[in-house]
């Protein structure tokens, strides 16, 4: 596996906070409430995956998280290129997050999701760049990346 460089991280990751941004306004934008409830339980299929340690389950949650959100927003050309980003960001995530650290955290999930709720788009976005800003900042590329079970990480195995 090609590791990305610290550059190519750092792209990759500001690539994703703008068309997050474009997908969480137009949810603010688009939602309509049976689909912010579906939104909710699927956050609260996250939130048991994570409290019962079931990091393959929660990982997949957490990402199809934000690939519901590019569905809602109705837009089928930022969905296709959040579902590349993402993938990219779960490899690297697979690779240089330190061990104990989540990889997405949940209450913001939760958060990003009352805010789009209350039609809060501007904060919503907020919420949802420092959220992707938390991710990266967590993650170590500058050292070695440990022999990790890439296919365990994925929910493979």
């Amino acid at each position: 596996m090609a590791i990305p460089t610290r550059e190519e991280t750092q792209q990759i990751f500001e690539a994703r906070r703008a068309l997050e941004a474009a997908i969480v306004r137009l949810v603010a934008e688009r939602a309509i409430p049976k689909e912010l409830l579906a939104l909710r339980d699927q956050l609260r299929d996250e939130h048991q995956a994570m409290h019962h340690f079931d990091q393959p389950a929660w990982v997949r949650l957490a990402s199809a998280h934000h690939l519901r959100l590019a569905e809602l927003a109705g837009n089928a050309i930022l969905k296709q290129y959040l579902i590349e980003i993402v993938s990219r960001c779960s490899l690297i995530v697979a690779v240089h997050q330190p061990p104990g650290n989540a990889a997405c955290e949940h209450d913001e999930h939760e958060r990003i999701v009352d805010c789009i709720t209350r039609g809060g788009a501007n904060q919503a976005v907020a919420l949802m760049d420092q959220h992707l800003r938390d991710l990266e900042r967590h993650l170590t590329p500058e050292r070695a990346a440990a022999q990790k079970d890439l296919a365990y990480l994925l929910g493979l195995s």
